[in-house]
């Protein structure tokens, strides 16, 4: 049998830190953004999908999809977000799909599907458990507005973009709590790898 973990958490509290421990762990971790960027690549069903939908102005002048000037559109407007969403979205399910059907196949033991939106676009029926990468929204905030150089109304607005990070923490099987060392948030991972690999021996 092969367990599938969510993993899910808000913008910038982490989740690519805890999907990195499962990494260094050799478990399988299925990535929806880079899913999400490989599908955007020219030529691929995305790209050709979100030409059909936005129109020829979103590229560049060697035909490949202009992301920063789609990106300030669809980060401007949620309702363009949301469209670009309903655009992708079938076309990154079932890519999921097919990734995990491999690695039943396979017989792996566990893998991880790291997906920022999984409440938002109702993946759970997929997974086995939940984890939830939490951050207080207080520094949330901060870490984003570092990690990506934005002012502080500019943060907000793309965190209001998701779930709020407090509602995510209540719907999760598994809580990690990412506000201190990389140290301890790894710990957390490790003691809830070591009672999965107990429970199922």
């Amino acid at each position: 049998m092969t367990f599938v973990l969510g993993l899910t958490g808000s913008i910038a509290t982490g989740k690519s830190s805890v999907a990195q421990i499962f990494k260094e762990h050799k478990i399988p971790v299925i990535e929806g953004d880079a899913l999400t960027h490989s599908a955007q690549e020219k030529g691929a069903d995305g790209f050709k999908a979100i030409v059909d939908e936005f129109g020829s102005e979103f590229l560049t002048d060697d035909g490949s999809l202009d992301r920063k000037k789609l990106g300030k559109l669809v980060f401007a407007d949620q309702s363009q977000l949301q469209r670009l969403e309903r655009v992708l979205d079938p076309i990154i399910r079932l890519k999921i799909q097919k990734e995990l059907e491999n690695f039943k196949k396979s017989q792996v033991p566990l893998v991880v599907v790291e997906l920022p939106l999984l409440f938002e676009k109702n993946y759970e029926e997929m997974m086995n458990q939940i984890m939830v990468s939490y951050l207080p929204y207080e520094l949330e905030l901060k870490r984003l507005m570092m990690r990506d150089n934005l002012k502080e109304e500019e943060a907000k607005k793309r965190i209001r973009l998701q779930e709020t990070i407090e509602l995510k923490r209540l719907r999760a099987d598994v809580v990690i709590y990412n506000s201190e060392s990389f140290a301890k948030t790894k710990k957390q991972v490790e003691t809830w790898l070591h009672f999965l690999n107990k429970e199922y021996k």
